[in-house]
């Protein structure tokens, strides 16, 4: 998974995900719109989420 901070105002944010963590085979992209949604949008598929810079 890969999260990218828009440069919207407020930011908002394109969540990618896929099979490997290259982000090469069999993935999605979803898009939210403030970091409340992304949290919300967390919650709701009951991921984990281990925030790596």
């Amino acid at each position: 998974m890969y999260i990218q901070e828009l440069a919207d105002e407020p930011p908002s944010y394109l969540v990618l995900t896929a099979a490997d963590p290259a982000l090469k085979v069999a993935g999605s992209d979803e898009w939210v719109e403030d970091f409340a949604s992304l949290e919300q949008f967390f919650d709701e598929g009951r991921w984990v989420v281990e925030w790596i810079q």
